[in-house]
């Protein structure tokens, strides 16, 4: 696998790939949360929630040469309370990560759906007061990931949200609107949808936290605000 430098790409390329940030951060302020858990490692992702506040943070791939990647890159800030694991899925026949939820059969979505609801146990027996969970991994799991673990979580974040069709986020499990709100921050390039556990935050404030971290992440990368918009979501029928 050869994957340029992170120095060497441009600006609009870490635009493309790192819109998350603004709310990743934000759910990380809001919720200071105790345990973090990552599905689809990244350089824009992964070396934040490895060095938050959390006690422990899990990052889960599907890709061991990626995830291995990560590792070298972050190899200075990693500590004993970041673990790494792969959900290897290329037994299932799925070897590209452009394969969507649509396009499983049967026995390949009862192995991923088995997967989620064993880490949803998981978690929920590692009992930590609050929880933050991050997908942005192989397209086939993303739908399976949100459906199974928001439940159990304060918060849900899912990347690439502005593409709901393929990911099956148009057509998510209908029980998680009776604990949890969604939003969607809209960008330019990705959006990032997210659920929050009712009663966390208002609208309101979460705009206002949200706003702030908008802030620091667009004069980072020197770019406009413009097509930057947080919008709650109506609960899908």
């Amino acid at each position: 696998m050869k994957i340029k430098s992170a120095k060497k790409l441009g600006a609009k390329f870490h635009y493309k790939w790192s819109t998350h940030q603004p709310v990743t951060n934000a759910m990380l302020e809001v919720l200071k949360p105790e345990l973090v858990v990552e599905i689809g490692t990244g350089r824009y992702s992964s070396p934040g929630l490895i060095t938050s506040n959390a006690l422990k943070t899990i990052h889960i791939d599907n890709e061991p040469g990626w995830i291995d990647l990560v590792k070298k890159e972050n190899a200075e800030i990693i500590t004993d309370k970041n673990e790494f694991r792969i959900h290897d899925i290329i037994p299932l026949g799925i070897a590209s990560l452009k394969v969507l939820p649509s396009e499983l059969n049967p026995m390949q979505k009862e192995s991923i759906d088995n997967y989620h609801t064993e880490l949803a146990a998981e978690i929920k027996a590692m009992n930590y007061k609050s929880t933050m969970i991050f997908t942005d991994g192989f397209a086939s799991c993303r739908k399976s990931s949100v459906d199974l673990l928001t439940s159990g979580v304060d918060s849900m974040i899912f990347h690439d949200a502005e593409k709901p069709a393929a990911y099956g986020y148009d057509n998510l499990n209908k029980d998680l609107y009776i604990t949890h709100d969604e939003y969607l921050l809209k960008t330019a390039m990705s959006y990032t949808g997210f659920f929050v556990r009712k009663g966390i935050i208002t609208f309101e404030n979460l705009k206002v936290v949200m706003d702030k971290h908008v802030n620091v992440y667009v004069e980072s990368l020197g770019i406009s605000k413009d097509g930057i918009e947080l919008i709650q979501m109506p609960v899908q029928q």
